[in-house]
């Protein structure tokens, strides 16, 4: 058993850096894939995975990402403007 899960752990953290690392549509596809395993477990326990309420939550995850990705959430971590003023770095979101 222990040895089942510091394997599984070291295959995520590898799959962790790699796609940190890679950023981008690839590590938006990896975040929405762990929200909906997230989601699948939530929602088997309190047993409602295949009722209107699973189904709203999972549309509605994966609808987040979606709209997140559209509006270029992900551009804004690539492109800091730094103030010259102060020296600290905004991080401009439109």
């Amino acid at each position: 058993m222990f040895k089942t899960r510091l394997l599984s752990g070291i295959v995520l953290v590898a799959v962790l850096i790699l796609t940190v690392g890679m950023g981008g549509p690839v590590l938006y596809t990896v975040l929405l894939a762990a929200s909906l395993i997230g989601l699948m477990e939530l929602y088997r326990t309190v047993k409602v995975q295949n009722q209107a309420l699973g189904v709203v939550g999972y549309l509605g995850a994966i609808g987040y990402y979606i709209l997140m990705y559209q509006n270029g959430i992900y551009n804004a971590a690539y492109h800091p403007s730094i103030d010259a003023c102060d020296g600290s770095v905004c991080i401009c979101i439109s």
